[in-house]
């Protein structure tokens, strides 16, 4: 471990995960360290690359003593590193940083005073704008006002909406709420859940400033890790060949985190509603059946041969 003093702990905890993430990550860095607000530590969790991001950010933990540097031994998985980073991280509020994304200088300083100011939000985060490889604009994402919402419902509701991305996720959060959720999981979606368990506790604040530049490139994790089944050895390299149910453990994480957040009776039975509406909604419901698909597959193919050899024999 390399980098900040640990007597002194920050206001703000920026965890920032990253493989392989050298193209970027030098951008990444600084358009952090050019903050407005300056009382946060850059923690950056390095799931074992093996291209240069090592030595670029050992540098910049040499130069500025706001920035931790630790190195897994191995290659942990997408959900267990970002799980890492934000136990390793320290402060009253919390921010995940993308290695290939830009934050505007007052990033930071806007989202604090939302927190400092409304007690009662979990999440601040701003608006959201897409860039391309050469910083170039390509689109403006549309606000999220439900998760806004006074309505615990109408928030967990819109965090199902799974063909959004969860860009809300890189807004500044309390650490304290953050500690009473299951995290990072290592299924299919798991920062979507990890999402929906958060707007089960509080609503969040949308900053009417776009503050947040997303890279859209092709080495970005949403186009290497793949979808579904396809996407476990992304989200953890332990999952690879072992049949693990990844939609049926979403659907039991999303189940888990309605039952332990701090719902009245009437708020918990709509949200689970909620989540049986969400099944057959853009046929979820295809998903589960696939899951188990999977599994039974070797079995169904050898009884079929059995059937054919016994008709043939």
């Amino acid at each position: 471990m390399q980098g900040r003093n640990t007597a002194v702990e920050p206001r703000v905890g920026v965890g920032m995960p990253v493989y392989n993430g050298s193209n970027y990550i030098r951008q990444a860095i600084e358009s952090l360290l050019a903050q407005t607000f300056t009382d946060f530590e850059l923690l950056i969790c390095d799931n074992a690359s093996t291209d240069d991001t090592e030595a670029i950010c050992r540098k910049y933990a040499e130069q500025d003593n706001r920035i931790r540097y630790v190195r897994n031994r191995v290659n942990l998985g997408g959900g267990p590193n970002n799980t890492r980073v934000f136990e390793l991280s320290r402060g009253e509020y919390f921010k995940i940083a993308n290695h290939d994304d830009i934050c505007h200088p007052e990033f930071l300083e806007q989202c604090v005073r939302v927190l400092d100011d409304r007690p009662d939000v979990v999440c601040a985060f701003p608006q959201t704008v897409d860039i391309d490889p050469s910083d170039d604009i390509l689109r403006e994402r549309p606000s999220r006002p439900r998760m806004c919402s006074a309505d615990v419902a109408e928030r967990c509701w819109d965090a199902l909406d799974f063909y959004e991305e969860p860009f809300a996720l890189f807004g500044v959060m309390r650490s304290a709420v953050v500690r009473q959720t299951g995290l990072m999981a290592s299924t299919p979606s798991a920062d979507k859940v990890w999402l929906a368990e958060l707007l089960l506790h509080g609503p969040f604040f949308e900053v009417d400033q776009p503050l947040y530049l997303h890279r859209e490139h092709p080495l970005q994790s949403a186009h290497i890790a793949g979808v579904g089944h396809q996407s476990m050895a992304w989200w953890d390299p332990k999952m690879v060949g072992i049949f693990r149910f990844p939609y049926w453990r979403m659907f039991r994480n999303l189940a888990r985190a309605i039952r332990r957040a701090p719902l009245s009776g009437r708020e918990r039975r709509n949200c689970y509603l909620a989540l049986l509406r969400w099944v057959p909604d853009n046929r979820h419901w295809l998903k589960l059946l696939y899951d188990a698909a999977i599994p039974a597959r070797p079995l169904i193919d050898r009884m079929y041969l059995r059937r054919i050899a016994g008709e043939t024999g």
